[in-house]
């Protein structure tokens, strides 16, 4: 029997950026130098392949995020590096990869805590 949940944590299936959601980033796309068809989102900090530490999101904040790495609370999604512009401390995002898939395996979708393995 499995002793916990696997993953232990809603976790990254991609290295990525952690976005907030959508709605409430859309103040950032009126700041000035933003590019037509992005939403800006303001870079907080990096994490880390594996780490399990409770972070959080606030409207309109991004993490850098490696595979493997635990979900921030208020997260709505993780979208991979290559589709994005990263610049110092804030992050452009395509509209259109705000849609679709959402590149998070969430907590004990693999096993439950009980299951036979």
């Amino acid at each position: 029997m499995a002793q916990a949940n696997e993953p232990p944590y809603d976790q990254s299936t991609r290295d990525g950026f952690a976005l907030a959601a959508q709605a409430e980033a859309q103040a950032n796309t009126l700041e000035k130098g933003h590019a037509p068809g992005y939403i800006r989102y303001q870079l907080q900090g990096e994490i880390p392949a594996g780490c399990s530490q409770a972070l959080e999101l606030a409207p309109g904040q991004a993490f850098r995020i490696m595979t493997g790495a635990a979900i921030p609370k208020g997260c709505q999604r993780v979208v991979p590096f290559e589709v994005c512009q990263e610049g110092p401390s804030r992050v452009d995002v395509p509209l259109e990869a705000l849609q679709g898939q959402r590149y998070i395996r969430p907590h004990g979708s693999s096993i439950r805590a009980g299951e036979a393995l």
